[in-house]
């Protein structure tokens, strides 16, 4: 369904969109129930993962969670940002 939102590969989908919506239900049977595990399992994870480290170490996980630990990624790979600047790889 990518082809939507590309404008060369947009001509002809009303052709191929049944093809398209048959796979989709099909796989819904299969894919869904695997995506609402996976959503709501989340937060019971986080919960018992504070628990346990609670209990272990006497004190909450050190490392946030959430956006404050997305953010603080990118400045592992500051490496490789320096050396594409200067042209390598």
């Amino acid at each position: 369904m990518g082809c939507l939102f590309n404008p060369v590969r947009r001509r002809g989908w009303l052709r191929d969109a049944p093809a398209v919506l048959a796979i989709s239900a099909l796989a819904l049977p299969v894919v869904l129930p695997a995506a609402v595990f996976a959503v709501a399992g989340r937060p019971v994870y986080r919960v018992v993962e504070g628990a346990v480290t609670l209990f272990e170490t006497g004190s909450l996980p050190r490392v946030p969670h959430g956006r404050q630990r997305l953010q603080s990624k990118p400045a592992a790979f500051a490496h490789r940002r320096t050396n594409i600047a200067e042209g390598g790889r």
